[in-house]
C-alpha cells in the first residue's frame, strides 16, 4: 500500500492537476467493493451501492467546483492515478482477508516495514544518482522532525492501524466509503488553520458525501 499507492500518485501528479487526482481517487470505494466481491465474496445491496455512489458524486462536485482551472484528464496521468486508487482499494480488502490469521498491529507493522525499506533504498538510489549524500543534520531540526513524525506516526502509522482495526469487524462497503470523509476533513483543516474561505457548493458538497456515508452504513432489516 504505502509504496504503490504513493508512488503512482506521485507519477500521476507529474501528469495531472490536484483537481483530477482528488477526482480520480474518489473512485477507491467503488474499486474496493467489486476487490471485495471477488476475493471475500462480500454483498452490497442496490441501496448501499448508490449511497457508496452518492458519497463519490459529492467528492467531485465538491472537488470540480472549487477547481480555479479546467479539467482536461491526460491519459498517462489518469492510468497512473487509477492504478494508485485501486492499490489504496487493495488496502481496504486484503487486511480483511487476513483478519482471523494475523492482528492489526502484526498487519500494520508490516506494511509499515515494508513501506520504510522500500522507501530507504529508493532514497539511497536516487542519493547515489545524483550524487549528493543525504543531509542527516535534518534529523536534529526541530521542524524536520516534526514533520516527519506526524507524516510517519500519526498520518502513516496510526490511520494504517485504526484502518485495519476497523476492517476486522466492518465490511469493506461500510469501511471504505469513509476514505471519503479526507477531503472534508482537509476543508475543515483548512479554514481553521489557512483562514480559507467556505463557499455554497463546500456545503452541498460535504451534506451529499455524509449522507452518502451514512446511508451505505446503515442497516435496513426485517423486524420479526
Amino acid at each position: 500500500f504505502p509504496v504503490l499507492f504513493l508512488l503512482l500518485q506521485g507519477l500521476g501528479l507529474n501528469y495531472s492537476t490536484a483537481t483530477e487526482t482528488a477526482i480520480i481517487q474518489t473512485l477507491a470505494p467503488i474499486f474496493a467493493i467489486i476487490l471485495s466481491q471477488i476475493m471475500l465474496k462480500e454483498k452490497t445491496t442496490t441501496f448501499q451501492k448508490f449511497m457508496i455512489l452518492l458519497s463519490v458524486a459529492g467528492i467531485v462536485y465538491m472537488t470540480y467546483m472549487g477547481s480555479k482551472s479546467s479539467v482536461s484528464f491526460h491519459l498517462k496521468g489518469t492510468i497512473l492515478l487509477l492504478l494508485s486508487s485501486v492499490a489504496l482499494a487493495f488496502n481496504l480488502v486484503l487486511p480483511r482477508v487476513y483478519k482471523d490469521k494475523y492482528t492489526s498491529s502484526e498487519i500494520t507493522s508490516v506494511i509499515i516495514i515494508f513501506g520504510f525499506f522500500a522507501f530507504a533504498i529508493q532514497s539511497l538510489i536516487f542519493h547515489l544518482v545524483i550524487k549528493e549524500p543525504f543531509d542527516f543534520a535534518l534529523m536534529f531540526q526541530p521542524k524536520f522532525f516534526a514533520s516527519m513524525f506526524f507524516l510517519g506516526v500519526l498520518a502513516i502509522y496510526m490511520t494504517s492501524y485504526f484502518n485495519n482495526y476497523a476492517l476486522k469487524y466492518l465490511e469493506v462497503s461500510k469501511m471504505s466509503v469513509f476514505t471519503n470523509l479526507c477531503p472534508i476533513i482537509s476543508l475543515i483543516g483548512a479554514v481553521l488553520i489557512l483562514k480559507e474561505s467556505v463557499h455554497y457548493y463546500h456545503i452541498v458538497g460535504i451534506a451529499i458525501t455524509l449522507i452518502g456515508i451514512i446511508g451505505t452504513n446503515i442497516n435496513f432489516k426485517a423486524k420479526k
